[in-house]
């Protein structure tokens, strides 16, 4: 498979790209790539008109940062021109998926993604592996990702570690 990443002019800005390996994974136009069940990826596109809404959108948030403003702002600069590839990570094995990804194609997806977790002991999921995980984002942040945090919150009664059918689709009553 013959492919090119960061293919489109803003795509150095957008990626803030600080070293040649550390490149993200975007494709001009509007085809998605596909690495089996490795990679999600973002469409910015017409399509996704909800994200940018319109040329110079603002943030929702009032107070929002100036990198945040920044990331905005670069996303609607390629609305409609290019994809942005993503992988989320597993909390306990930390950037093994993304690191995968790399494997896979020499490049290293644009959007890194990451879970608090629920569960106990040495699984996926486990939230023994937050201390490390926020490094690790930390880390990615640093190399110019962009960071797609998740939490899946247990139910009000019940305290961490939880296991996710359990709890995080458990069944809440008064």
């Amino acid at each position: 498979m013959n492919v090119n990443f960061c293919d489109f002019e803003g795509a150095p800005k957008l990626c803030n790209f600080q070293a040649a390996q550390n490149t993200c994974a975007i494709r001009a136009g509007k085809r998605i790539l596909r690495w089996g069940v490795l990679a999600l990826v973002v469409s910015i596109g017409t399509d996704c008109a909800a994200l940018a809404q319109a040329p110079g959108a603002q943030p929702v948030n009032p107070d929002a940062t100036p990198a945040a403003r920044t990331l905005l702002r670069d996303l609607d600069s390629i609305s409609g021109h290019a994809t942005i590839g993503g992988q989320h990570n597993y909390l306990i094995t930390l950037s093994q998926s993304s690191d995968r990804v790399y494997d896979l194609t020499g490049k290293f997806p644009g959007i890194f993604g990451q879970d608090f977790g629920y569960g106990d002991g040495w699984n996926r999921s486990s939230t023994l592996g937050r201390a490390a995980m926020v490094q690790e984002v930390i880390r990615q942040y640093r190399a110019g990702a962009v960071i797609a945090l998740m939490w899946h919150e247990v139910r009000p009664v019940d305290d961490e570690p939880v296991t996710f059918q359990d709890s995080v689709q458990g069944r809440l009553t008064d």
